[in-house]
């Protein structure tokens, strides 16, 4: 190995971590924890999808109802 490509090479020892990275001091980065506001997100968008096709039905609803009653828009 070359001079240059020795020093390019390091030893994992040599790495230093924050201690965010570590799960132990900092628990919000645990799996559960991470698998917990996954989850949290996903029933999120799940209400948000939800909320979306009722508001979207209700709309309908009321451009039939207009339009039934001869109501322009």
């Amino acid at each position: 190995m070359t001079k240059k490509l020795r020093s390019l090479n390091w030893n994992s020892r040599d790495v230093q971590t924050n201690p965010a990275d570590d799960i132990q001091a900092d628990p919000s980065r645990s799996k559960s924890s991470l698998e917990i506001h996954i989850r949290a997100e996903l029933k999120a968008e799940e209400l948000y999808r939800i909320r979306r096709a009722e508001l979207s039905y209700e709309v309908q609803i009321s451009l039939a109802y207009n339009s039934s009653d001869g109501a322009s828009i």
